[in-house]
């Protein structure tokens, strides 16, 4: 019984974000902070983003993406989102893919401010030979701004946790690229 409950629940849930789920159209515009480091069999990976060990370097750096986010009320939400952006650090274009928390503190008629916390990726790797094999992990967190129904504003940041290279496991000498991401990003809510 407690399990049918559960499922109830949980069906009832889905149905409630799916009839509220808006999807979305962005732009992002900021900054890479960061350096490329060497990747090879015995050390494939870093565990923390490159700007906690000094000589950065910043990139510039541009992005769109589309996505849907699912608010359960007037407060708590998710999204997930993919793009493609640019940044200079490569001279080429990259995919990304997240999913964030939303959460907003204060919402008066169409305006909201708040938070969002999620996890994301960026894959150089696809787009870029010298970090063919790339995945990296980023937390993602930053404040949002809802000018009205169907306005948004970000201000957000983006740092590795964690960034393997296939390439190193693969027993070749490879490079990773871990950097701390600023963006100021405009949504439009379809």
């Amino acid at each position: 019984m407690m399990k049918k409950l559960l499922l109830i629940a949980i069906l009832s849930a889905c149905i409630t974000t799916s009839i509220n789920a808006k999807a979305f159209v962005g732009i992002d515009v900021g900054a890479d902070i960061g350096q490329f480091e060497s990747a090879t069999k015995d050390t494939p990976s870093v565990k923390s983003s490159s700007i906690f060990r000094g000589n950065n370097e910043r990139h510039i750096y541009a992005g769109i993406h589309f996505g849907t986010q699912h608010f359960a009320n007037d407060y708590l939400g998710l999204r997930w989102l993919v793009g493609v952006g640019y940044t200079s650090a490569f001279q080429t274009a990259e995919i990304n893919l997240a999913i964030d928390f939303l959460s907003n503190f204060v919402k008066i008629d169409d305006r909201a401010f708040g938070f969002y916390l999620g996890l994301g990726s960026r894959f150089q790797a696809l787009v870029n030979p010298r970090l063919y094999g790339e995945i990296p992990i980023n937390a993602r967190v930053g404040l949002s701004f809802d000018i009205d129904t169907y306005q948004r504003i970000e201000l957000g940041a983006q740092i590795t946790l964690f960034s393997w290279s296939i390439k190193a496991l693969s027993g070749e000498n490879g490079a990773i690229y871990a950097p701390l991401q600023v963006a100021l990003s405009y949504k439009v809510k379809l």
